[in-house]
């Protein structure tokens, strides 16, 4: 049985690697999602340069954990009163090109999307740009689609976005700078290796968490460690002693943190979880609120956690 779950668990975390850092040429890892609703055509823009097409941007939490997004590619219905198109438009790849991100390689995903369709495509994000204090309005950005067509060269279309794709992005480029700024004042490291221990028989990995200071001089407070489904991370102490702040003065601090098994030995945990090795840092810089900042482990410690999980489901204790 042991076996059993340590090669799920290792695969688990193989296929885990791959959606924590998607390939922007080869695209997302998530499934595309056809819709079709009726959309009227009042609400669309004219397309006639971009072939009917249009896009909106969705983010869901299963996206957000990936750090991807949804690029909802729309076709336009038919004209009130015009008989049903039946023909279809063969989307090759998308881009999205908006001031508040870096643009990456397109992300080739070929679809056909019929008349009054909505496709989502994952497609990857690049770096947030936080040039601005607002988010930059949707109007100054656009989806670049490839578009095949028969007997002809494939051509590029600018497919505008719609105005309820405000939503998502205000999200995510907010929640983005937000943390940039943070990583601005604070760095954030793991002190490698992990150590293995296991107190009272108990699968135990160990390290510590170094938080050092960079663009500010308030303190720095570190109010949260947050685990994932397979681990569960715990900072040793309190973290309102003293060693868990960056006093005033001081450059650096060091945080002892343990991580244990969360005791999810159940195929759909192991294969599911893709966050396995990307833990929350609670960071508090002087009377702001405190922020979160994902902080992956390091791949060369993975195999030492992995094992924590794999010694976890077989243990004697569970049983």
């Amino acid at each position: 049985m042991l076996l059993g779950v340590s090669a799920l668990v290792v695969a688990a975390a193989c296929a885990n690697d791959a959606v924590q850092r998607p390939s922007p040429a080869a695209g997302a890892t998530t499934t595309v999602v056809r819709t079709t609703i009726p959309i009227p055509t009042t609400t669309l823009p004219d397309l006639t340069a971009s072939d009917g097409l249009a896009a909106s941007i969705r983010q869901f939490r299963e996206d957000e954990a990936v750090d991807v997004i949804q690029v909802e590619v729309t076709r336009a219905s038919p004209p009130d009163g015009s008989p049903p198109s039946t023909d279809l438009t063969n989307v090759v790849s998308v881009q999205l090109d908006w001031p508040g991100f870096t643009k990456v390689p397109p992300t080739q995903r070929p679809v056909a999307v019929a008349a009054g369709q909505r496709v989502d495509l994952p497609t990857p994000l690049g770096a947030v740009v936080c040039d601005t204090a607002d988010t930059p309005d949707v109007s100054l950005g656009h989806v670049n689609m490839v578009v095949h067509l028969d007997g002809a060269p494939d051509r590029t279309v600018q497919a505008p976005l719609l105005a309820d794709a405000q939503v998502a992005l205000d999200n995510v480029h907010t929640k983005g700078c937000v943390r940039e700024h943070l990583l601005e004042k604070v760095g954030l490291t793991y002190m490698t290796p992990w150590v293995r221990s296991d107190p009272g028989g108990v699968p135990t990995g160990s390290a510590d968490l170094v938080v050092t200071r960079k663009g500010t001089t308030e303190p720095i407070v570190v109010t949260g460690v947050d685990g994932s489904v397979l681990l569960f991370v715990n900072p040793v102490g309190q973290l309102s002693s003293p060693a868990s702040t960056v006093a005033v003065g001081a450059a650096t601090a060091s945080i002892p943190i343990v991580v244990t098994g969360a005791g999810r030995c159940d195929g759909h945990a192991l294969s599911d979880s893709k966050r396995t090795y990307v833990f929350q840092i609670l960071v508090k810089v002087g009377d702001d609120e405190p922020v979160g900042v994902d902080l992956p482990v390091p791949d060369v410690d993975r195999p030492l956690l992995n094992q924590v999980i794999v010694d976890t489901c077989g243990s004697d204790h569970r049983r």
